[in-house]
């Protein structure tokens, strides 16, 4: 028999459409505090494609980009760039990088980065890309959230869907090789 790779990238995608302010509050609470949540949020995916960096073996995208306003009182809105990996990538952090680079060229306004670590590997923790010319260094930072810090009891008692999405998440991985223990559950 053989087994379908499993797609976590679309059920991610539909989460952070469907329940971004829930996936905020959850994984980046300190960034959640400061939206100004009665400002209707916009996705951004059409302008989106434009500053994608081009990859040899695949067609690189920004999973998801978020115009927000902060309750600081600036009419600037800031634009939020959502990267959800469920996989390990080496090249992760230089990833964020190139997208935060091309997202500040197109639009010129703060831009937030946000890294969701939906992968398995408990020893996976991409972090700051940097660049080193003749002593001069350009260091990126980004926030994460790495899904496997999350409890299964705090994820079951928590009334935030997000987290009853943590949880299937984590079933289809640990099901992965198994379909017929995954249609049991």
């Amino acid at each position: 028999m053989r087994i379908r790779r499993s797609d976590y990238d679309a059920a991610w995608k539909e989460i952070v459409r469907f329940l971004f302010r829930p996936l905020m509050l959850l994984c980046f609470p300190d960034i959640a505090a400061q939206i100004d949540w009665s400002v209707a949020i916009e996705f951004l995916e059409t302008e989106l494609q434009s500053i994608a960096p081009r990859s040899k073996s695949r067609r690189r995208q920004v999973d998801t980009l978020v115009r927000v306003r902060y309750l600081n009182g600036q009419l600037q809105r800031i634009l939020i760039h959502l990267e959800v990996q469920s996989q390990p990538d080496a090249e992760f952090s230089m990833r964020m990088f190139q997208y935060f680079y091309r997202l500040f060229d197109t639009y010129k306004s703060t831009i937030v980065s946000l890294a969701i670590l939906a992968d398995a590997d408990p020893d996976y923790r991409p972090e700051v890309f940097e660049l080193d010319g003749s002593g001069k260094k350009c260091q990126f930072d980004y926030h994460r959230c790495k899904l496997l810090d999350f409890t299964d009891e705090f994820l079951e008692q928590s009334d935030n869907p997000v987290a009853k999405a943590i949880l299937a998440h984590r079933i289809a991985q640990r099901t992965m090789q198994d379909p017929n223990q995954r249609k049991a559950l």
